[in-house]
């Protein structure tokens, strides 16, 4: 069998429990780039969270964010594709969740809104 791409996650898949990438994976991941293989990283963290590790593998890749919600280009720095709640839809959302104890987490381009038992909706 011959691969093209190896898309990774990162939590309890490319990092170990200190949220480090092991030096043994580098070398290997290393190692199939330079046989022509891309990798990339696909994850359910935002773009803005999974930088440092993006530039620690040295990708040259896309990266698939928030649960493959969006595609994001680090060297462009921009999204390439992508599939957003409407402003409607995220009012919808947020109105129905107002007076519930579910927890929220919200991405807006480079920001990221949460609200917890403690605190009212706001940015980090």
């Amino acid at each position: 069998m011959s691969y093209r791409i190896i898309a990774l996650d990162l939590d309890g898949t490319l990092l170990d429990p200190q949220k480090n990438i092991l030096p043994e994976s580098l070398i290997v991941l290393n190692e199939a780039r330079k046989a022509g293989i891309k990798v990339l990283i696909a994850t359910g963290r935002h773009h803005v969270a999974i930088h440092p590790f993006y530039q620690a593998l040295q990708l040259d890749t896309p990266a698939i964010c928030c649960n493959g919600t969006y595609l994001y280009d680090y060297h462009e720095k921009k999204v390439l594709a992508s599939d957003p709640l409407s402003s409607q839809e995220a009012i919808k959302v947020l109105t129905h969740l107002k007076n519930t104890d579910i927890h929220r987490l919200m991405y807006v381009d480079d920001a990221m809104y949460m609200r917890n038992p403690m605190t009212q909706l706001s940015a980090p």
